[in-house]
C-alpha cells in the first residue's frame, strides 16, 4: 500500500478535453479522472489550483477546448495532457465575443 495522496478531477461530459480538479494539485501528482467516458489518469504537468481545468489530452494551438460537452475556447499554445488550462494557454469564446462586440 502506498502513502501517495489520491487526487481527483471530474470530467463533466464524455467529449470533454479537460476535467475540473476538486483540490489543489502539485506537479507530478497522479490524477484520477472520474465522470462520463473511459477510465483515465494523468500526471499533473504543473501545479493546478482547486476548481481549475486539467488537460486530458494533448491540444495544439488553435484546437478547441471542450468542457461540459461545449467548446469553451481555443488553445493559444501547445497543451500537454496533465497541464493546467487557463488564460495563459486558452482564449475563451466568451472573451472573444466580448472583444468582437466592442470593436
Amino acid at each position: 500500500m502506498t502513502n501517495e495522496p489520491t487526487f481527483v478531477a471530474v470530467r463533466l461530459h464524455s467529449d470533454d478535453t479537460v476535467a475540473v480538479v476538486v483540490q489543489s494539485i502539485r506537479t507530478g501528482s497522479e490524477v484520477t479522472i472520474t465522470g462520463p467516458g473511459s477510465a483515465l489518469s494523468v500526471i499533473a504537468g504543473e501545479d493546478i489550483p482547486c476548481y481549475h481545468k486539467l488537460s486530458l489530452r494533448p491540444t495544439q494551438p488553435g484546437e478547441p477546448v471542450v468542457r461540459n460537452g461545449i467548446v469553451i475556447g481555443n488553445a493559444t499554445q501547445a497543451i500537454k495532457a496533465g497541464d493546467w488550462v487557463h488564460t495563459h494557454n486558452l482564449v475563451s469564446l466568451r472573451a472573444r465575443q466580448t472583444h468582437d462586440a466592442a470593436v
